[in-house]
This record gives structure tokens, sequence and C-alpha cells, in this order.
């Protein structure tokens, strides 16, 4: 694993599909690794050294002093997608930032909470504000006119 903190990125050499790629640090990620103590180790010298069945059960016992219930390690994972697409990130860039092939992982990762799906649904009632504008006065004149194109904004 190569840390590049000038450009934000990690290079992880080989993933669980077999093949490397990229991941993109956000701010708080970077805060994180730039506040750990400078190592005076060689520059291929691990930044963390505890296997995977030491950080499930770390997480787990901080889940339960926290009160969480119900929420694995790895479910962050399905947290950050949910919240990039609430945030207005298109699906293809998700795809690419949690390192999936395949947009159909993603959108199984993307959990999308029933109140952002109402204020989505929403967004529709400004599109026929403006068709009224335009002088678009029913469903059946719009139906009728196949001349009046809606631009998307």
């Amino acid at each position: 694993m190569d840390v590049d903190l000038a450009n934000s990125t990690i290079w992880l050499p080989q993933t669980k599909s077999g093949e490397g790629r990229i991941v993109h640090l956000n701010q708080t990620a970077k805060a994180a690794l730039e506040s750990l103590e400078p190592h005076s180790v060689a520059p291929d010298a691990l930044i963390f050294d505890f296997d995977a069945d030491y950080t499930s059960q770390a997480f787990r016992k901080a889940c339960t002093d926290a009160g969480i219930v119900d929420f694995r390690f790895h479910d962050l994972r399905h947290t950050a997608a949910s919240w990039l697409r609430m945030t207005g990130a298109d699906i293809h860039s998700v795809a690419t930032l949690l390192g999936h092939k395949d947009i159909r992982m993603t959108a199984r990762y993307s959990h999308l909470n029933p109140a952002f799906l109402g204020e989505t649904i929403a967004k529709l009632d400004g599109a026929f504000d403006n068709l009224r504008c335009q002088g678009v006065a029913n469903k059946k004149q719009l139906t009728d006119d196949a001349s009046i194109t809606v631009e998307s904004t």
C-alpha cells in the first residue's frame, strides 16, 4: 500500500479482485493519516499492523460502547455509498470510489432513505410549475401539443 497524502490517494497493489486500484481520501481520512506519529522505520512499513479479526472485534466493542446495535464494519461501505448518492454523487462515481466494476453492485450498496426519496419526488412539482409558466394549462393540453418541450434544469 502506498499513501500519497499530497494527492489524497492510497494505492492498493492487490485487492480482493486480484487487481490494484487507487483509493481516494476525503479530508477527514487524510487528516486521520496525517495525525499518526511519523515512523522512523522503512518507507514500506505498515501503517496499521493488525488483522481483520482484531478490526472486527475492536469495531464491535466500539459499537457496543456507543449503544449501536446490528452494525458491522462492512456496513460502513453501505453507509458511504448511501450518503454519497444522497448528496448528489452519480452512481458511476460511487461505483468507481467503491471499486465496483458493475453499477448493479453499487445500486445494492446504496440505500436511499424514505425522506430523501420524498424530497426527490417533490422535485417533480417544480417541473409542473415550469410547464404552467410555458402556457400548458392541463395534462390534456400537454399530450395534445407535441411542440412543447420540457428542458431539464
